[in-house]
């Protein structure tokens, strides 16, 4: 029986919210009020991971068998497809997340449909 290869959305694909998050716990930690470390914790930290933290483990992608599905941890929702009904496959890199290996990948099915696996870190290309 073939092992199934997992993949999951890379923290890398957000470098933005990253700088964000730096920028915001750097405003936090000049601030001598803890009244007002606490409100700036609560609306500008605590949001943008709950996002990160649903954008990278709210979903996985699992190869096996010469079929890609896609699990929804939040909903429980899976997509499979088969790499036989695959036509076409593009990568569309981050305009950020580029820079740092992330895009998505773009499989093109025989009935015109798309199944995009997205924010992952595509391997270092050899030359």
């Amino acid at each position: 029986m073939p092992t199934a290869h997992t993949l999951k959305p890379s923290l890398k694909a957000f470098p933005l919210l990253w700088v964000w998050l730096i920028m915001v716990c750097v405003i936090i930690a000049n601030q001598t009020n803890m009244f007002a470390q606490c409100i700036l914790f609560l609306f500008c930290v605590l949001p943008v991971w709950l996002i990160m933290l649903f954008a990278t483990q709210g979903c996985s992608y699992r190869y096996q068998n010469n079929t890609i599905t896609k699990l929804n941890h939040i909903t429980g929702q899976r997509l499979t497809i088969k790499l036989d009904d695959v036509t076409h496959v593009t990568t569309q890199p981050l305009f950020f997340g580029g820079l740092l290996g992330c895009s998505h990948v773009i499989f093109t099915l025989k009935n015109g449909r798309k199944f995009k696996i997205k924010n992952i870190k595509l391997p270092n290309e050899r030359k």
